[in-house]
């Protein structure tokens, strides 16, 4: 196995209630050949302060003081001043098993490869529960790769891998090559930007068995779910990143039609939930939403597999909208939110 130097960006705003336990797990890490990047996207908190402290008091540590860009100019910007072979992105309320780098770093070739483990959603409540991607585990290369992984990589309800940017070691050209799909007004699935052209242009993708190495914190109570107005035009952003992701990278044009309109079916799911959150003229809104997307046609033309009770019924409605389904919609919704 080489010794490969890895690289950990830990974008950084407002965290200092968690940056303790996120930065301790990584400078804990078994695997000893990493440098630690903290990128403080502007925090009001005392955040850039610590950073500055782990800085003083670990020679791996490199801090980056920015002015508030979001989180995706904070990685962006650490992946420019890493020095790494591959990147691990580390959010930082989450935290990762001390020994996770060395397990994933096995697997490391030196090729243009993504390495990915699965995760655990940590909630406040104490409640812990894994996350898988969708492809089986293992070792994909060659035909596996092109037909397992690439011709499936959207249109899935469970995501034959997972876009998140963490969770995974991955060879830095993979990135870096990528960056210019980056479109920083996007905040809703953000990280499609950069992991499905990192995706398509990998040589080998490992899916690690079982592995959940990666703690997903999920704040319950900071939570709102909240009526998201800007999340429509997130919406077109994301898909005009999508085409052109796809028409770059992609041979079969009528595929990867196919797998543009299902992806774009399941993103218009997030919007239907979002209207649902609204607090007044929700059916009207919803009708007008699903009217002008012409979703009723569109759904019935690309048919989708759906397996979440909740997703199956908002794909009924969407294949039959109209004030008795979206009332029916409303009414599940607001007994599930109790």
């Amino acid at each position: 196995m080489q010794d490969f130097l890895i690289s950990v960006i830990v974008p950084v705003y407002g965290a200092e209630e968690y940056l303790d336990k996120c930065v301790g797990s990584i400078t804990a890490q078994t695997y000893k050949n990493i440098e630690i990047i903290l990128v403080d996207d502007g925090s009001k908190d005392r955040s850039g302060k610590m950073c500055d402290e782990y800085a003083a008091s670990d020679s791996r540590v490199k801090v980056i003081h920015k002015e508030n860009g979001g989180l995706m100019s904070a990685w962006m910007e650490g992946t420019r001043n890493s020095s790494g072979e591959y990147l691990c992105f580390v959010d930082s309320d989450d935290w990762i098993d001390t020994d996770m780098i060395e397990k994933m770093s096995e697997y490391l070739t030196g090729k243009k490869e993504i390495i990915c483990c699965n995760h655990l959603i940590e909630r406040t409540s104490g409640q812990s529960y894994p996350m898988y991607h969708g492809a089986e585990s293992g070792v994909y290369e060659g035909d596996d790769l092109q037909n397992k992984i690439k011709k499936q990589v959207l249109g899935n309800e469970n995501r034959t891998v997972s876009f998140s940017r963490c969770m995974k070691l991955t060879k830095k050209e993979l990135i870096t090559e990528n960056m210019h799909y980056c479109d920083t007004r996007i905040r809703m699935a953000e990280d499609v930007n950069i992991m499905l052209p990192a995706i398509l242009d990998a040589e080998r993708i490992v899916i690690m068995k079982d592995s959940c190495f990666y703690h997903y914190f999920c704040n319950d109570v900071s939570m709102t779910h909240g009526y998201d107005a800007g999340l429509n035009k997130n919406m077109d952003y994301l898909e005009t990143v999508l085409k052109k992701v796809l028409a770059d990278k992609y041979e079969d044009k009528a595929q990867a039609e196919t797998l543009l309109e299902k992806e774009k079916l399941f993103l218009f799911m997030y919007q239907m939930k979002n209207e649902l959150r609204a607090q007044k003229d929700i059916t009207k809104n919803l009708l007008a939403l699903m009217r002008d997307n012409n979703i009723r046609e569109r759904a019935r033309k690309t048919p989708l597999v759906v397996k979440d009770k909740g997703n199956q019924l908002l794909y009924e409605v969407m294949k039959h909208p109209g004030r008795i389904s979206v009332g029916a919609l409303k009414l599940a919704y607001n007994l599930k939110n109790r």
